[in-house]
This record gives structure tokens, C-alpha cells and sequence, in this order.
């Protein structure tokens, strides 16, 4: 199918929730209001009625799937991945030299767990049909279309929305992405997704914003309801509202109160392992897995270090995850100097850690806030120096493990550079605070949205609205975050 010129495509699939599919249309219609809008309609995605809205079309791929199970080329290709597994297909992976193999795996992993090279060859083969179909029914349909494409607006750039993203990249597309309903951030890449390995940036601007505007009443209030796990969002309401296991928190005093004067505490906390690596800027391994084991070898290796691991506290809301961290220490690790204490409350085990070492995610900036020593196996988004330690490599990484000691202990006293971090990223990019009237609600993981017509949507995008005001500015700026134009406000 051919598309005219000044097209939107707009990815549906993340969510499957239609009111999040009216919020991306109605967002779309609003960059560009003469166009027509391209639909995404994955098999697993809500039905909407066209009719309903005015200037949709949808790219349906499913007779271009059945058309591959019938193939030849692609029936011998298959035969040959149930021994050699999805690297089979390494080759149809790329896109005018970009790979996108780590994109594929990570959507195996998300949709089938990250053991699923266990699974019945059967169900595998099945899967790698439909996942590499899909996959290269968009290669080939933007090598044809991309010069009538004039914008993408996807969900997330995330599992197999990375393809999309890479597309982006490829051919120039402007895309809007990384849509967070919990604190309204969202990404605007005016030439085509950005390479990556390269963090997100905060402008200096923000920065000088925030020096000068600095409200650290406004951050203490901000804390004290997330570390009481009042804040709205999956992550924050596990890892904060439960009540910790006394046997846990007592063996966590008997740790603190018996070790020696150079013994330091760090905890490791556990990302989700079948979460998209391939969208963690600069991440130093191959995949979530990878960089627990191999931080785990390394922390062991250190006379100093009482070892403290938590998995991620919504572990059990994704596939085969709950319980994880435990399987893969019992069969890896035969060693003492491991507490795996999944039942404290964060908040706890921070206020009892010398250092936090992670991969990425909401952690680092918790952990900044309590003035804790941060470790991190990936890039951070911001440019303040002496915050926390990041690395270029994995072996430099790994090798600062083992030698973790005493001395490393950051001097966080300078009240100002070390919150201002944390201001940023939940408050001044928490847009949820000054757009309170925004009519879709957070994102909770396992709940559905109430839902939202796009006629509700569209109107309320159209009205006089801050959001309205804040969206047009940011569209025209050449921010990539997000965010209110302040003086207007």
C-alpha cells in the first residue's frame, strides 16, 4: 500500500489499550492536522472502528504473514533456526546496515520470558514466524514509503517498537516517543531517532531553571509521598507501600551492627530481566541477565562488601520474573556473603546502603535524594560531574566492583548539586503536577484505563488548555524532553 505525501505513522500495539490509541491519534492530529493518519493494527491490538475516526487508515500485515508461512525460503530458514536458534535470522535483521537482532531478542524475551530458547521448539518456531514477519513487512514497506512519511508518533521506543525507532534514524523521520502517562514525559526527535547509546539529555537551560528556581520544600513534599508509596505509578507502589518482613530487617541490623570498620553495604537492586536493553542509553551489557551475573562475580570477588540484592520490586508483574533473582543465585552462587532481601521496603534498604548499584532506572535518583553513593552500568542523563560513578566500559565497571572500598564513599553535602538532579526528574519533568486536568489518568501496570473517546481527547487538545499551550511549544522547540514552558504558566 502506497501512502501520499505528509503522513503520520502511528504505532499502536504497546499498550493494547484503545484510550492510549486515542491519545497518539489525537497527539497526531494535532502536529498535523492535514494529514492522514497510518495505524499500526497488530493482531494483538484492540479492535477500533474505523468509521469512528475520520482519516485513519490501518496497515493490517496479516495476509502478509499467512503469505510467509507458506514460503519456501522462509520454511528452510525456520528448519535451520530450531538448531541454531533466533541467530538464524541475523542477517534479515538489518536495515541499510543498522541491526536490529538485539531488538528481536528483546521482543522474544518481553513476549515469551527470558528463558525462552527452554521452550518447546514448536511454540519457538511459531513465535520467530510471527515476530520476523512483522518485522520485515516493515522493513520493506518504509523502504518504499519512507519519502511520503513526514512523522512517527510511537508509544514507546521500546521491545519491537525499537525497530521503529531505528527506522526513524534511518530515514530522517522526525518521531515522537517514549510516552510516559504517569508524569506526561515524552521525546521529540526532530531528525529521526537519536543513536541509543547516547543519554537524554537535560538542556543547560533546565539546569539554569532549576538552579535559580530551586524549591527544595517541593522535592521533600515530593519524596515524603513517594517513599510512603502514595504516588500512582506500578514501580513506586511496590517498592514503597509494603510493610518490611521483621526476620529481614533484623538480620539487616545484625549485618550493620557486626561488621568491621572498612566493611561497606551495597545493595545491588535488580532491574526486570526481560525489559528492553537495547533502550537503556549506553548500557554496558547485552542484556539485563548479563549485567546482574557479572556484577554479582565482581561484588563477591570484594573482601569489603556485605552484599545486599533485591529484585525489582514489579517483578511479579511480568512473565516468569517473580522469584528470578532467587533461581539464578541458587544456581550460579554457593556463597554466604549474599542476603537477598526481597521483602523490605526500599526506602529501608536505602537509608542502610553505602552504595546502590544498578543498571538504570528511578533508583539512581532516589538514591541521590538520600545523598547515597551510586553505582551504574549505564550513561546518565545529565552532565553535573560527581554525582555518581558511570563508566565507558563494562571491564572498568567490573573491575571498580571489585575494589569497591570505604574511600569511594562520595561526599554528597553540597544540598543544591546533589537535589537539583533529583528535582528534575520528578518534578520539573513531572508535567502530571501543572496539568492536572489531562483526561487520560497514569498508566498503573495490570489495571486498564478508564476509557477515553478520542472525540474527549481531540476536544480537550483543540481547547485553550496549558497542555495545548505547552504541547505547541514544544513541538516548535528544539527541546527532546517534554516539559511546560514555564514563564507561561
Amino acid at each position: 500500500m502506497k501512502v501520499q505525501n505528509n503522513k503520520i505513522v502511528f504505532v499502536d500495539g504497546m499498550y493494547s489499550d484503545i484510550t492510549v490509541i486515542n491519545l497518539f491519534l489525537s497527539f497526531s492530529k494535532v502536529i498535523s492536522p492535514n494529514s492522514e493518519l497510518l495505524c499500526v493494527n497488530s493482531i494483538s491490538s484492540p479492535k477500533i472502528k474505523e468509521t469512528a475516526l475520520n482519516g485513519v487508515k490501518f496497515v493490517r500485515y496479516k495476509p502478509y504473514l499467512v503469505g510467509f508461512f507458506i514460503s519456501l525460503k522462509y520454511i528452510i530458514l525456520f528448519l535451520k533456526s530450531i538448531f541454531i536458534g533466533p541467530s538464524a535470522f541475523k542477517k534479515l535483521l538489518v536495515i541499510n546496515g543498522v541491526n536490529c537482532y538485539g531488538d528481536f531478542i528483546d521482543t522474544l524475551s518481553i513476549k515469551l520470558g527470558l528463558k525462552f530458547r527452554e521452550l518447546s521448539k514448536i511454540k519457538l518456531l511459531l513465535f520467530y514466524y510471527y515476530e520476523l514477519s512483522f518485522f520485515l513487512y516493515f522493513k520493506i514497506y518504509f523502504r518504499n514509503n519512507h519519502h511520503n512519511i513526514s512523522k512517527m508518533v510511537l508509544g514507546d521506543t521500546a521491545y519491537r517498537y525499537g525497530y521503529f525507532a531505528k527506522l526513524s534514524m534511518i530515514y530522517n523521520i522526525p518521531v515522537l516517543c517514549n510516552i510516559d502517562l504517569n508524569a506526561l514525559i515524552f521525546n521529540y526527535y526532530h531528525n529521526g531517532y537519536l543513536n541509543n547509546t547516547v543519554p537524554r539529555k537535560i538542556e543547560d537551560n533546565d539546569v539554569v531553571y532549576v538552579k535559580t528556581n530551586f524549591d527544595v520544600s517541593t522535592l521533600d513534599e515530593y519524596f515524603l509521598k513517594r517513599f510512603k508509596g502514595q504516588i500512582k505509578q506500578h514501580d513506586v507502589l511496590k517498592a514503597f507501600s509494603s510493610k518490611s518482613d521483621i526476620l529481614q530487617v533484623s538480620k539487616l541490623n545484625s549485618l550493620k551492627k557486626y561488621k568491621n570498620k572498612d566493611d561497606i553495604i551495597v545493595t545491588l537492586f535488580a532491574h526486570v530481566f526481560i525489559d528492553a536493553p537495547n533502550n537503556i542509553p549506553g548500557l554496558l551489557f547485552d542484556d539485563f541477565y548479563d549485567w546482574f551475573l557479572h556484577s554479582v562475580k565482581s561484588l563477591l570477588k570484594n573482601k569489603n562488601v556485605i552484599l545486599l540484592i533485591k529484585e525489582h520490586p514489579s517483578a511479579s508483574l511480568y512473565k516468569n520474573e517473580k522469584g528470578l533473582v532467587a533461581d539464578i543465585l541458587k544456581n550460579n552462587f554457593n556463597n554466604d556473603k549474599i542476603h537477598l532481601l526481597n521483602n523490605i521496603n526500599t526506602d529501608v534498604l536505602l537509608e542502610n546502603s553505602d552504595f546502590i548499584v544498578t543498571a538504570s532506572g528511578t533508583v539512581i535518583y532516589e538514591a541521590l535524594y538520600k545523598g547515597k553513593s551510586v553505582v551504574m552500568a549505564s550513561k546518565k542523563t545529565f552532565s553535573n560531574e560527581n554525582l555518581l560513578y558511570d563508566f565507558d566500559n563494562k571491564i572498568d565497571y567490573l573491575t571498580f566492583l571489585e575494589n569497591l572500598n570505604i574511600k569511594n564513599i562520595l561526599n554528597l553535602s553540597n544540598e543544591i548539586n546533589l537535589k537539583y538532579i533529583s528535582y528534575i526528574h520528578f518534578v520539573l519533568l513531572n508535567n502530571r503536577s501543572y496539568l492536572s486536568n489531562f483526561p487520560v489518568k497514569p498508566y498503573v501496570r495490570g489495571k486498564n484505563l478508564n476509557r477515553v473517546s478520542f472525540k474527549e481527547i481531540y476536544t480537550y487538545m483543540k481547547s485553550d488548555s496549558k497542555f495545548k499551550k505547552s504541547f505547541d511549544y514544544f513541538i516548535k522547540s528544539e527541546h527532546e524532553i517534554y516539559k511546560p514552558n514555564f514563564y507561561e504558566l
